[in-house]
């Protein structure tokens, strides 16, 4: 495992309580148009997408045993969750996590292989071997989600294949302190994460009709939205790629610009020239553990 894997939970939680407090305090009324969703499932979505190209970037130092109000203890489970679901789906363009998740595990969830990745490692440490499970409970709820954004939901379905250890990881998940007890224990979905995931992914809503894309030259683009709500359906849907003679899609590169909130990063399309393959993210400072990292990372969910 690696080193940053371990003893993250307290730090994050600290963070996440702290950050949900400041908007718990604040009147935000556009806040759930915005978000797609309820604060107690977004409010660390800000942090995880600014922080991704910060390598230096560590949660505070504090008290690593979890709050005793487990009130507190249940929100913040759900707000990191969701952020590493957000990062590995749409970041990663993972439109099968699970498949993606055991695919890092070989490499004992190391670093180096995406800045996504590094970010959601620093936010589940070793507990992130449970979301393999948790999507595997959940596998129908997400394959609707991501069938939604590009992803072929007969392709995702043969890809499914139960994790072998999954029997040993509840029941080394019975501390009710940790991340992974919170994620699976009291239901397929104690922590109602597929509901919130679908409703600031895919939204309820239409379209934002004031978004913009503004094209650099002629393969670097801006796209300019109103709202996070729905941001990769808007990308897949807003232009920024081509078809020629032989059915080849011949992608841009895509900046996401959201309103109040900033970039969320460069985004390129992936897949060889077929239509139901997905936007990842890609950054060109990166420093990855090998040439091509990034673009061999984001296969690994495909």
């Amino acid at each position: 495992m690696n080193p940053h894997v371990s003893n993250e939970h307290g730090k994050n939680l600290w963070t996440v309580e702290n950050s949900m407090h400041s908007v718990e305090d604040s009147d935000f009324g556009w806040y759930q148009d915005f978000w797609g969703d309820q604060y107690r499932w977004t409010s660390l979505l800000p942090l995880a997408w600014k922080m991704i190209d910060y390598p230096w970037f560590e949660f505070p130092k504090t008290l690593t045993e979890s709050p005793s109000d487990n009130e507190v203890s249940h929100d913040a489970a759900a707000a990191t969750w969701n952020a590493a679901l957000h990062l590995l789906g749409l970041g990663m363009g993972w439109s099968d996590i699970g498949k993606g998740l055991t695919e890092w595990e070989t490499l004992g969830f190391s670093s180096g292989h995406h800045p996504a990745l590094d970010m959601v490692i620093k936010l589940c440490g070793e507990d992130i071997e449970s979301l393999i499970m948790h999507v595997g409970k959940n596998f129908g709820s997400y394959l609707q989600v991501f069938s939604s954004i590009d992803e072929s939901p007969s392709k995702m379905s043969q890809n499914f294949v139960m994790h072998p250890e999954l029997d040993s990881m509840m029941r080394n998940s019975s501390n009710k302190e940790t991340l992974s007890y919170r994620l699976l224990f009291g239901g397929h979905d104690p922590l109602h994460l597929t509901v919130h995931f679908k409703n600031s992914v895919i939204g309820r809503s239409q379209f934002s009709r004031n978004y913009r894309l503004e094209q650099l030259n002629d393969d670097r683009y801006i796209l300019h939205l109103p709202r996070y709500a729905a941001w990769a359906l808007q990308l897949k849907n807003c232009g920024a790629s081509s078809v020629n003679e032989l059915d080849e899609v011949s992608y841009g590169t895509v900046e996401v610009q959201i309103e109040n909130l900033g970039s969320l990063g460069v985004f390129v399309g992936g897949g060889g020239g077929h239509l139901d393959r997905r936007w990842f993210r890609h950054s060109e400072t990166y420093k990855e553990i090998r040439p091509g990292s990034q673009y061999a990372s984001h296969s690994w969910g495909i």
